[in-house]
């Protein structure tokens, strides 16, 4: 049976062969208190992201389609490679997404679904 995640707008998907992919929703980036909340904090509210994916993650989880979370993980003293691109100066930040930390963590509010 398709499922709709809208059912006025969304189209029909199939369960069998769907899936909801979550990038880096971790705390780093989500919760204020995150090192790198600042760099997207404006495009979040923007998109009320904050709101919308627990509820597109939860229908996912209900209608039995595949929910993949990617996570940054890195053990402590690690840090991203140090590149001319990097306009964020991430290369030069200490602790970035260390596993086991709070930082690191899976947003608790879609974490539940997964």
């Amino acid at each position: 049976m398709p499922v709709r995640s809208d059912p006025d707008t969304g189209p029909p998907s199939n369960r069998s062969n769907t899936a909801v992919i979550v990038i880096d929703f971790q705390n780093e980036f989500i919760r204020a208190k995150g090192k790198l909340h600042g760099d997207v904090q404006e495009m979040m509210e923007q998109t009320g992201m904050l709101q919308k994916v627990p509820h597109v993650v939860n229908a996912a989880r209900e209608s039995g389609a595949l929910i993949i979370h990617s996570p940054v993980l890195m053990t402590g003293g690690d840090k991203f490679k140090d590149e001319d691109w990097d306009p964020h100066a991430y290369g030069a930040m200490d602790n970035l997404f260390v596993e086991g930390t709070w930082n690191s963590e899976f947003y608790s509010l879609v974490q539940k679904y997964v």
